[in-house]
This record gives C-alpha cells, structure tokens and sequence, in this order.
C-alpha cells in the first residue's frame, strides 16, 4: 500500500481529510492537496492484500491541537458525553463521514474501502500507523530514542488516527514524496535517552501516581505520565522554536485528557 497523509479537525463542516484518499488524477490530487491543512503524498510501500496486482491506495489521517474544540463542542450532546471513550468515537464517527461523503463523490463503492483506526486493538485491526505515517512522508518516525512520530511543522505534537485503504485507486507514482530527515538536534538525543528511560521506568510502577515517596512532607507524588510529557517536551524542544511551541503544543486540558485517561 502506498501511503499518503493528511491533518484535519476532524470536523465534516470543514474540508475532510479523508478526500484526499479518493483522488484519482493528478490534477485533482493537487487542488484537494491545496485545501488540505497538511499535505503529504507518498511513495513507499507496506505489505498489503488490496488490488488484484497487490497494491492499493491507503491515506494517513492524524490530528494537531485543532481537534480539541470541535470534540469539546460535540461533548455537550448528551449522547456523546456518556461514551466510555468519547474521543475515539468521535474520531470514528468524522473519519467513517468523510470516508462516506468521498465515496458518493467520487463513485466508490464503501465496500472497496478499509478504515483502519489507530486505537483498534484486536487481531486483524492493528496496522504499524506510526511506519505508515514515516512511509508517507508525513512524521518522521523517531524509532530508536523517543518513538514519537514528528511532523516538520507540529513536532511530535500530532495525533495518528487512522489508515483509509482505497482498494479500487493505485497510489501515486514513486517519486512523489522526499524522505523525511531525523529533525531532532544531535546533542539533544542522550538528554531525550534519558527522559524517555526514566518515563519507562514510571510506566512500570502500574500506578496512576509514582511509586517514589517525596522527600519534601508538603510535595505531592506527580502523576505517573508526567515523565511521558517531560520526554515529550524535550523532543519537541529539539526539533522545533520557541514560537512553533506556543503555537502547536496541546492545551493543557488537552495534555491532561490524553495523557490522564491512557
């Protein structure tokens, strides 16, 4: 499967990232990569049962921080503030929309295309979404230090949500996309080495809060993921400035949703 790669909201008022899977001619691949937040198109290849000869056209669909307000504004329905996981419905309803919409667009039958979500778990579901996304040329995948996947523009704040296999299109032809360079600063890679050890080693205590007593009476055990965000922070401190931070850096309610209910 060649892979190509698009952000969005996820919101089906706006342009739906999952257009971007049915396009069938160049010419229309480059106006709808236009409408795109972040375009990215791709010339690898993954392992795939798709077409008859064996490959098949498949879009990345992840996120940045824009997903927050409009998941918050759907949280006020009544409905979907008792899902038990609201932000993976979410994503599953505007994903399975756009796919549906592309598809009466362009005459393609739903049964044609595969929707791959990156929080499936079982058997048969689970796809390598972070190899696909480095595949398609749309976050670097950091696989030896941090196993983050790190945008050019978002650094590693982006979320991978799902893989859209079009079985009926071929992917673009090889060439299409450059291969992304490792974008995180190489003095700053022993540092991250140690955050993330240290993050691992939290992971292990299988508490919600650190097994670590502190030594201050008035100082409060931090939260077991904290080391997740600090190793977090130092990749995105690497590879972007100080204004992209700002700028594309979750919310810190974001931060906490994320990070509090995994």
């Amino acid at each position: 499967v060649a892979c190509g790669g698009a952000f969005g909201d996820l919101n089906t008022e706006s342009k739906g990232p999952a257009t971007a899977s049915v396009c069938a001619d160049n010419s229309e691949v480059e106006r709808i990569r236009a409408e795109l937040v972040i375009p990215a198109r791709a010339e690898g290849r993954i392992a795939s049962s798709g077409a008859a000869d064996g490959s098949a056209l498949a879009v990345v669909v992840g996120n940045t921080k824009a997903l927050w307000e409009p998941f918050q504004e759907a949280q006020r329905a009544p409905k979907e503030a008792q899902e038990l996981d609201p932000l993976d419905s979410y994503v599953e309803r505007k994903v399975n929309a756009a796919v549906e919409e592309a598809c009466r667009a362009y005459a393609i039958s739903p049964r044609d295309v595969l929707v791959y979500f990156s929080h499936h778990t079982q058997p048969g579901k689970i796809v390598a979404i972070q190899r696909a996304a480095h595949i398609a040329g749309l976050a670097y995948l950091d696989g030896e230090m941090s196993h983050l996947s790190i945008h050019p523009t978002f650094g590693p704040w982006i979320s991978l949500r799902a893989l859209v296999v079009v079985q009926v299109l071929q992917p673009p032809a090889p060439g299409t996309t450059k291969a992304l360079n490792d974008p995180v600063a190489p003095g700053a890679r022993q540092h991250i080495g140690e955050l993330m050890a240290l993050a691992i080693a939290s992971f292990g205590s299988g508490n919600k809060l650190s097994q670590a007593q502190p030594t201050d009476p008035e100082s409060v055990a931090e939260p077991v993921w904290m080391p997740w965000l600090r190793a977090r922070d130092a990749v995105a401190s690497a590879c972007m400035s100080d204004e992209q931070i700002k700028e594309h850096r979750f919310c810190e309610e974001q931060i906490l949703f994320h990070y509090q209910s995994r």
